[in-house]
């Protein structure tokens, strides 16, 4: 009788160890769901091999169900315990297999303004009539101004025309600007077929580095 005793007291503490030795949430409840159906599996056997009755259907009692329920309960909650982190371990693994594979992305960061001030934009049309016809060439031109106290190195100015399937640009211009200085930009635009009421978007796009700045968009109108 000692020795049983002994036993149930021994299962029974680590039970408890198991359940409080639990990593996540998860793992002490499907320990405690593995306690609970081994034990009265176990109750079950320890009635019907080690003496014991049934109460109501389900409940079993005897010292036989008892040992029996008690080791059922150690069993199922190692058991439960063991299939939760099984279950953890290979979702841990399928997701660091998933950051491996993931390629590392480099984001730029955004683009700043540029401290310089853009002139109203303004076009010359060769024959005068303020349209653009095909074989046609206008000049554009604007002031750039530095607004800063310092130096803008490798400053890229363009004239944008949104890839406009109508005319050819002229090359895009690299200059530096001093503190304060301001230049006189011009760019040609040559076209090479017309389409009646249809526009040309023009825009002066300037950047150095990181940092950009544009003008007003202007159109200009073929015939």
């Amino acid at each position: 009788m000692k020795n049983r005793l002994t036993t149930i007291i021994a299962l029974s503490m680590a039970a408890v160890t198991m359940l409080s030795s639990c990593q996540t949430s998860g793992q002490a409840l499907a320990g405690l769901t593995g306690a609970a159906i081994g034990s009265n599996i176990g109750g079950a056997i320890g009635a019907s091999t080690g003496g014991g009755y049934s109460r109501w259907g389900y409940h079993y009692s005897g010292r036989g169900a008892a040992l029996g329920s008690l080791i059922g309960m150690g069993v199922g909650a190692a058991l439960g315990v063991a299939i939760q982190k099984s279950a953890e371990n290979a979702e841990m693994r399928q997701y660091e297999k998933y950051e491996e594979s993931e390629p590392q992305r480099e984001y730029a960061p955004a683009p700043s303004r540029l401290p310089v001030r853009i002139s109203e934009v303004t076009y010359f049309d060769g024959n005068g009539d303020g349209y653009l016809s095909k074989g046609e060439t206008i000049e554009v031109e604007t002031y750039i101004e530095n607004i800063s106290e310092r130096t803008l190195y490798s400053v890229d100015i363009v004239l944008d025309t949104q890839k406009s399937k109508y005319v050819t640009v002229s090359s895009p211009l690299t200059i530096t600007l001093e503190p304060h200085q301001k230049v006189k930009y011009s760019a040609r635009i040559f076209c090479r077929k017309a389409k009646d009421g249809r526009a040309v978007p023009l825009t002066i796009g300037i950047a150095s580095g990181n940092e950009t700045a544009q003008s007003e968009t202007i159109n200009i109108y073929m015939r």
